[in-house]
């Protein structure tokens, strides 16, 4: 395999889990606020599985496959929708269980990458086979445990904003709401740019670890 083939065939392993990580989040969530009282998320189609339908053309193709290309880590984001806590069952309650459902399927997904890496071991016969889901395994936790530390930085969209904003006066939560359309972006760049600090690595680490932890696998 020369220089090339081997460079698309690594990329091609980190389409099924960029896809999965940001689609199936927002699809969690938007599954998650039907049944707590607000279907207009599910009715836009936002709470298909299809890994393929609404997503975000830049943040679930461009901007991950650049931050690969790059050697950087991997961020990314599929289509959103808002959360109108007057249209749930419970109010700001139901607001907290839609942003833990977010955490919830990335949280998952990483623990069922773990798995995939450490059944893998048992398929050494196939070493191509082998190869894919190993190197698929590592990338699907990876983009989960970044897309996890990612959410919990205090900027629009992100879904610790969301939470924090319920508990700011009415003044405040529209001043910070203006980055809402530029949010994911900015960490793109910060990303990108290798602008980062050493603590985004420690804590990529550490939930990691805790992944490691939760998964059972020693």
């Amino acid at each position: 395999m020369t220089y090339s083939q081997n460079w698309l065939f690594e990329l091609t392993l980190w389409v099924i889990p960029v896809l999965l990580a940001v689609k199936w989040r927002e699809s969690a969530k938007a599954i998650v606020s039907h049944y707590r009282g607000d279907s207009t998320a599910k009715m836009l189609g936002l709470g298909s599985i299809n890994i393929f339908k609404n997503l975000d053309p830049i943040g679930s193709v461009i901007a991950p496959f650049l931050l690969i290309l790059k050697g950087q880590l991997p961020f990314g984001w599929a289509r959103s929708f808002s959360i109108r806590p007057y249209f749930l069952n419970r109010g700001k309650f139901d607001v907290l269980i839609i942003i833990l459902s977010g955490f919830l399927a990335n949280i998952l997904m990483a623990i069922g990458w773990l798995w995939v890496d450490h059944l893998s071991t048992y398929i050494e016969w196939s070493p191509k086979l082998y190869t894919v889901l190993t190197h698929s395994a590592q990338n699907g936790i990876k983009i989960n445990c970044m897309l996890i530390i990612a959410h919990c930085i205090p900027i629009f969209p992100m879904d610790i904003a969301v939470i924090i904003d319920m508990f700011l006066p009415r003044s405040l939560s529209s001043l910070y709401k203006l980055t809402e359309w530029i949010g994911p972006y900015v960490i793109f760049f910060i990303i990108f740019s290798n602008m980062y600090p050493q603590e985004l690595i420690a804590n990529y680490k550490a939930v990691k670890d805790l992944m490691i932890q939760l998964s059972y696998i020693q």
